[in-house]
């Protein structure tokens, strides 16, 4: 969504009954690449601002014009309804009184330019004016801007979102990223963020301008769809973005992705709904869960008999709490997980050795680049291809975590130290194979999982 202001152009407006100075200025600074508009008159200025769809950057307004002089024009131009009553002024004057040029200040005034004309002093000033607006603007924009994605931050779309309800109608939409929780405990936090990043552009690209849209959550997206009426529309949209996503999804992963993923979308109808926004981001929340509840990847809207017939305290029946829980599409490789669920299957895993008197294996591989291999990008890239290749070496009933930046933990269930031993060696087979082999030392630690009062015999080794 682009807003009056918000991209920075050298456009100005210059107010000057005297003609001369009126032609002196306009061509000085056309001379360095400002657009610039001439007006005679304050009240001229005036009905241009309330006409006009764009907003200047900067005005230049002599303090001496016999309709209405230019503090007259200052303290009618700060009483406008709109962004054009905080466009930077910087005052003109024959006057070499201090009190007059206090009194310009002390109206706003960010400068003050003597008369008779230097088209040099001119010209330096108006352009120091125009790069501090930039500056302001850009400072203004980094504060309401969320980071990462380029969307509105959070404080900033909920401001936006309790004066557009008020106004506008549309559908008031929390849209939630299925099942993303398992992108960083599987692949990692970065891949998760490129998700993230990744659905925004989409998002952005379907939206319509005067759509509005922000960043609430890790995954949460709150997006005022303004001229949305129906659900159908609602339901057209889910089925775009999903689309879209998935699409998105596929040329990321290509085939590796391990579990189902989508979009979630509940809504709110502005005015059917009300217009006071933290009931109808209510009500949209209370939506969004009974899509999450019902299958993922869809949409409804407040009030439709798919939210009434199921209310979140509602219980679910075995079929659904499955259809949630389970991996379609398994992978015939190991597990790659984040480490804080790492370490409560870890600590099952203990409890499973306890009780059915089981067997499990842990492997600690350390990568240790090259001496020249300094450059800290290079050490992740030769990890990454470490854990690619174990990933694929691996049973899908083996789990690995990243313990740091150059450390791969390995949990083999249901294997003894030969077994052990047997991977191990095709892995090291696998990396001397591999084109990145003589960049990094592979050095591991080996042992059984041992339940706590039994000692465990551990093995070192490098290659």
């Amino acid at each position: 969504m682009y807003e009056r202001g918000m991209i920075v152009a050298d456009w100005m407006i210059i107010v000057d009954d005297n003609a001369t100075d009126l032609q002196i200025a306009e061509s000085a600074l056309k001379n360095i690449g400002i657009n610039t508009t001439a007006l005679k008159t304050g009240r001229e200025l005036l009905d241009y601002l309330q006409q006009s769809a764009s907003v200047p950057d900067l005005l230049l307004i002599n303090i001496f014009m016999r309709d209405m002089d230019g503090f007259e024009t200052l303290k009618a131009v700060r009483s406008l309804k709109d962004s054009s009553a905080n466009i930077p002024v910087i005052f003109l004057s024959t006057d070499e009184a201090q009190a007059s040029e206090t009194d310009g200040l002390r109206l706003g005034a960010v400068d003050y330019i003597h008369k008779p004309l230097n088209p040099d002093i001119l010209t330096r000033r108006v352009q120091n004016a125009l790069e501090t607006q930039k500056k302001l603007l850009q400072l203004e924009r980094n504060a309401m801007i969320d980071r990462m994605t380029g969307l509105l931050n959070k404080d900033t779309v909920e401001d936006r979102m309790e004066a557009i309800c008020q106004v506008e109608t549309g559908f008031l939409c929390v849209l939630d990223l299925d099942s993303f929780k398992l992108f960083n405990d599987i692949y990692g936090h970065d891949i998760g963020d490129r998700v993230i990043v990744m659905f925004s552009d989409l998002l952005k690209n379907n939206m319509r301008s005067e759509d509005i849209c922000g960043r609430i959550g890790g995954d949460e997206f709150l997006l005022f769809a303004k001229n949305m009426r129906t659900e159908n529309e609602l339901r057209h949209f889910t089925e775009r973005i999903n689309r879209d996503y998935l699409k998105m999804m596929k040329q990321l992963f290509e085939d590796s992705l391990k579990f189902p993923t989508g979009v979630s979308i509940g809504a709110a109808a502005v005015p059917i709904h009300g217009r006071a926004y933290r009931k109808l981001f209510h009500l949209a929340d209370q939506a969004l869960g009974i899509v999450k509840q019902t299958g993922k990847g869809g949409c409804a809207l407040s009030g439709s008999p798919q939210v009434d017939t199921l209310k979140p305290s509602d219980k679910l029946n075995l079929e659904t709490v499955t259809k949630i829980l389970e991996e379609r599409c398994i992978s015939p490789n190991a597990m790659w997980i984040g480490r804080e669920t790492f370490i409560n299957i870890y600590r099952y895993m203990m409890r499973y050795l306890e009780r059915y008197h089981g067997a499990a294996y842990q492997v600690l591989f350390t990568v240790t680049p090259c001496e020249k291999m300094i450059d800290s990008e290079q050490h992740v890239m030769i990890t990454t291809e470490f854990r690619r290749l174990i990933q694929k070496s691996l049973r899908n009933s083996d789990v690995m975590v990243e313990v740091s930046n150059t450390q791969i933990f390995l949990l083999l269930p249901e294997t003894h130290e030969m077994g052990a031993n047997v991977v191990i060696d095709r892995l090291i087979s696998n990396w001397n194979l591999s084109p990145f082999h003589d960049r990094a030392m592979i050095t591991w630690e080996a042992g059984p999982v041992h339940l706590a009062g039994h000692e465990a015999s551990e093995s070192q080794h490098d290659t």
